[in-house]
This record gives C-alpha cells, structure tokens and sequence, in this order.
C-alpha cells in the first residue's frame, strides 16, 4: 500500500495535523513578537511536543532590515522587550534592499512550553514559519 506523505520543507509526515504555520510582523525599530496562530493568538509549543521549524520565509520593507527568530519562556506582543529566557535560535537575515524576500529550508527544533518569537531590527519585516509539531 502506498504511503502519503506530507512535506513542508525540510521534513515530512505522514499526517498534517501536527503541521503549522505561524506569522509574525514587526515595525521599524529593534523589536521583539511571539509567532501567532491564529492570528492574534500567540503560539505555545504543546507539553510533550517538539515545534520543528522546517521553513522560514522573511520579506522586509527597508534595505536596513534585518532578522532572526529566537524563542522565550514568555508570550510578548510586539515591541522592544525581549522575552524572558530569550535565546536566538538563527543567524541574523538582512535586506539589502527595500521589500528583500528569503524563503529557504531549516531544521530547527523549539522545546515544549516554548514560544518562538520573531526579532527585528531598522525596519518592518513580516515572517512566516512552518513546521511540525510531534
């Protein structure tokens, strides 16, 4: 029998239940916002899962834009305190140039109870993540 397999970037499963997508926007300036879904709703990784970031996809709207994602102990709406327990899960994207879109694999694991969060810098940048929650 043939198995269906549904992939988001770099992993796949045979279910999309445990798929997400989660988005964040920050405006000009250093700030800090929880990854939502729904919107509004600031995403927890579920105790006992692990959230697996399996793509990233960034669009900026100045070329001093730049981003990164991290993850906290702590929901926070956006603005320019981190979370508690911040720590940068991912380098730093810049824009170079106004409206600069990046969209590539990853393969970055985010621990129960924790909540990813989007960290930008010089400029509004909008971020998607996708991933798996198993």
């Amino acid at each position: 029998m043939p198995t269906t397999a549904f992939k988001i970037g770099s992993l796949a499963q045979d279910s999309p239940t445990g798929i997400k997508i989660l988005v964040a926007h920050n405006v000009a300036g250093a700030h800090y916002m929880t990854f939502e879904t729904p919107v509004g709703t600031d995403y927890q990784v579920p105790a006992g899962k692990t959230f697996y970031i399996t793509k990233i996809s960034y669009s900026v709207a100045a070329a001093t834009a730049s981003a990164t994602i991290g993850s906290g102990t702590a929901a926070v709406g956006e603005g320019a305190v981190a979370p508690a327990g911040y720590v940068a899960l991912t380098g730093l994207y810049y824009g170079y140039l106004a409206f600069t879109q990046y969209e590539g694999d990853a393969f970055i694991p985010i621990a129960q109870n924790l909540y990813p969060c989007l960290v930008s810098g010089g400029g509004a940048v909008d971020a998607n993540i996708f991933g798996i929650e198993v």
